[in-house]
């Protein structure tokens, strides 16, 4: 049973994870973190995939899915404070009217909440 709470707390803190592509450096600190007890050796290519690596022989095993997330890049703030912005990656527009967002300042750690 705790193995089942901790593997829940895991998939929580990477779905709340900042992470849109190319800025993945929080959700792969989080998979890092976590998996380095099972692993010899952690290592990152250069796409920003999570490696782990454990002894030199016996099966492989491979957990593939996504660290990135949609995100967009902000290109205008209105005068009265509406801001446009840019995609990263796809996403269909039908689908983010009355979405929450997280908005990052690049220089700062700090987090602003929103919606769409």
């Amino acid at each position: 049973m705790t193995d089942l709470k901790l593997d829940i707390k895991l998939l929580e803190d990477l779905c709340n994870a900042f992470g849109p592509s190319g800025h993945e450096h929080e959700a792969q600190k989080i998979a890092h973190e976590y998996g380095k007890k099972y692993a010899d050796e952690v290592l990152y290519d250069r796409l920003g995939s999570v490696v782990f690596r454990r002894g030199d022989s016996g099966p492989k095993i491979m957990l593939a899915g996504h660290i990135d997330e949609i995100g967009f890049v902000i290109t205008h703030i209105e005068k009265t404070g509406f801001l446009r912005f840019h995609q990263l990656g796809g996403w269909w527009d039908q689908v983010l009217l009355g979405h929450q967002v997280v908005i990052k300042p690049s220089e700062s750690d700090k987090k602003v909440f929103g919606v769409i």
